[in-house]
């Protein structure tokens, strides 16, 4: 019986892609980037992608964007979202599953130890 893999969906900003941009751009120019988070933003990007189930991006205006709101630039953007790596997120998504519980199920309530 295979066991179902735990849902470990993400969802990422543009501004974290066009950081991760701007530090490829400035490894090709063997510059260093001039934001100083562009490599850790490059870093959680590849992270996202190799680790998470689905990487999502968030439109800054539009609730349910196309691929095509989000226009040509950056590139990275749509180079992922062009390959199929990364989704546009829609506000639609949160009526498919809830993000919070109630109460924990009855298996991860914590009990005394009998020790």
């Amino acid at each position: 019986m295979s066991k179902r893999q735990a849902n470990t969906d993400v969802a990422i900003d543009v501004t974290s892609l066009i950081s991760a941009e701007e530090f490829l751009l400035s490894q090709n120019r063997r510059e260093a980037p001039e934001d100083p988070f562009a490599r850790q933003c490059f870093v959680e990007i590849v992270q996202s992608l190799i680790f998470m189930s689905e990487v999502y991006v968030a439109h800054p205006v539009l609730h349910t964007p196309s691929p095509q709101d989000f226009g040509d630039r950056p590139y990275l953007l749509r180079a992922l979202v062009d390959s199929g790596l990364l989704r546009p997120y829609t506000s639609t998504q949160l009526s498919r599953r809830p993000l919070l519980r109630s109460r924990p199920p009855p298996s991860t309530i914590c009990r005394p130890c009998t020790d």
